[in-house]
C-alpha cells in the first residue's frame, strides 16, 4: 500500500493508494471510503477519493497540522499528553464501530498521526484495508511516545509502564487502558480534595473558636451587669424599708429583682444552648416530601440510595445510586461516608472521596447527588 505526503501550492496531503478498482469494488472498501467520506467520526481527517490510470486513490488535507514525531522534536509528551492521546483514540475507536469500520484500518504510526496544536486535538486517517492489528498498533506507539517521553515526570513514567504492561498483555482492551489513566487523575483529584477539604475544615474551626469566645464573653458580661442588678436592687430595698423610702423605692427594687430572675433564667438556656452541639436530624432542604432523618435513638448506620432492599432511608431521584452513602455514628460523632455513588456526596459542597468519614454539625448542608439536607 502507497503511503506518501504531497505538497500542492499552499496545501499539503497524504496520498494514500488503495489499490486497482476492480481489487477496491470486490472487497467492500467503497462502503469504508463512503463511510469516512460522508460522515464526521472524532478526530478522523475526511478524505477525498478518486481514480487515476484504474487505481483508487484518497487523500487527506492536514494544512495547518503537525505529526507526531516532528512534534516530539519540539515537546517531549508527559503524562497528560499520553491520557490525552489514548482518550481521543478510544473515542474515535469507539465511533468507528457505530459504522461497522474496523479499528484496524486505523493508521497509528507516529508519522501519520497529526495533530493540530491550536485545538490540542489529534487528526488521524482511515485508510481501508490497512489491516493492522489494533493491538499491535498500540504497543509500538506507546514504545515510540515511550522513547520520547519527558523522563522529569516520574509520575507519568509510573503510568507509561503500566499502560505499555497492559497492552502487552493477553486481555487486551483500549477501554481498560483509558479507564487506568483516568484512575491515575481520580487519585490525583482525590489528594487535591482532601487538600482542600483540610483548608475548609480549618476555616470552619477557626469561625467557630471566634463564635464561641464572642459567646462566652457574653454571657461573662451578662453575670457581671446580673450581680450589679443584685446590688442596686439590694440597696434601692434597704433604702426604702428602712429609711422611710416608701413605695418609690420599693417599686424599683422589686422590678429590679423580676428583671434580675429573668437575665439569670436566659443566661441558664444560654448556657444550655451552648453546650448542646450535638446532632439530632438531617432535614430535607430540595424535596418537602421526604421525611426527615432522624438521627437520635439506638442505631449504628443508616444506609442512604435508591435501591429499596438496600437501603435505610430511600431516595427516589434518579442522581442517587443504589447504595449511595451512609451515615455512621463514631462516639459522639454523626459522620457521612459515600459509597462509590456516581453523582457524589457532599458536606458544604465538598465532595468526599470515596470511603472518607466526614463528621457532620449543625448548620451544615449535606448532600446526596441533587438531594440536600440542613444538619439540625
Amino acid at each position: 500500500m502507497e503511503m506518501f505526503y504531497q505538497t500542492s501550492g499552499t496545501h499539503c496531503f497524504i496520498n494514500v493508494c488503495l489499490g486497482d478498482s476492480d481489487d477496491v469494488l470486490h472487497n467492500q472498501k467503497t462502503y469504508m471510503i463512503y463511510m469516512i467520506e460522508n460522515n464526521e467520526i472524532p478526530y478522523i481527517i475526511s478524505p477525498i477519493s478518486g481514480e487515476i490510470d484504474g487505481k483508487v486513490w484518497v487523500k487527506y488535507c492536514v494544512d495547518g497540522k503537525v505529526n507526531l514525531k516532528r512534534l516530539f522534536e519540539q515537546k517531549k509528551p508527559d503524562c497528560n499528553f499520553l491520557k490525552q492521546l489514548i482518550s481521543q483514540i478510544n473515542i474515535c475507536i469507539k465511533n468507528l464501530e457505530k459504522y461497522l469500520l474496523t479499528p484496524d484500518d486505523l493508521v497509528l504510526d507516529p508519522e501519520y498521526m497529526l495533530y493540530d496544536e491550536k485545538k490540542e486535538s489529534l487528526m488521524l486517517i482511515y485508510v481501508p484495508d490497512y489491516n493492522k492489528k489494533l493491538k499491535n498498533q498500540i504497543r509500538s506507539l506507546l514504545e515510540y511516545v515511550m522513547v520520547n517521553f519527558e523522563h522529569r515526570d516520574k509520575k507519568g513514567l509510573d503510568v507509561m509502564y503500566e499502560a505499555y504492561d497492559m497492552v502487552s498483555g493477553d486481555n487486551f482492551e483500549m477501554e481498560y487502558i483509558d479507564r487506568m489513566l483516568n484512575k491515575s487523575e481520580m487519585i490525583q483529584n482525590k489528594n487535591e480534595m482532601i487538600i482542600n477539604d483540610n483548608i475548609v475544615q480549618a476555616h470552619k474551626q477557626e469561625e467557630l473558636y471566634f463564635y464561641e469566645g464572642v459567646k462566652e464573653k457574653n454571657v461573662k458580661l451578662r453575670f457581671v451587669l446580673a450581680i450589679l442588678e443584685v446590688f442596686f436592687a439590694v440597696c434601692a430595698f434597704v433604702i426604702g424599708a428602712f429609711f422611710g423610702g416608701g413605695l418609690k423605692f420599693i417599686i424599683p427594687s422589686i422590678v429590679s429583682l423580676l428583671f434580675l430572675i429573668y437575665n439569670f433564667i436566659s443566661v441558664s438556656d444560654n448556657k444550655v444552648d451552648s453546650e448542646d452541639d450535638s446532632v439530632h436530624k438531617l432535614v430535607p432542604m430540595t424535596n418537602a416530601s421526604l421525611e426527615e432523618i432522624d438521627l437520635d435513638g439506638m442505631w449504628d448506620n443508616i444506609v442512604v440510595g435508591r435501591g429499596k432492599n438496600c437501603s435505610d432511608y430511600v431516595l427516589s431521584s434518579n442522581g442517587v445510586s443504589r447504595v449511595h452513602a451512609r451515615i455512621t455514628r463514631s462516639g459522639s460523632d454523626i459522620c457521612v461516608e459515600d459509597k462509590e455513588s456516581a453523582n457524589g456526596t457532599y458536606v458544604n459542597s465538598v465532595r468526599l472521596y470515596n470511603g472518607q468519614l466526614q463528621v457532620i454539625k449543625k448548620g451544615d448542608i449535606v448532600s446526596f447527588a441533587n438531594e440536600e439536607f440542613f444538619v439540625r
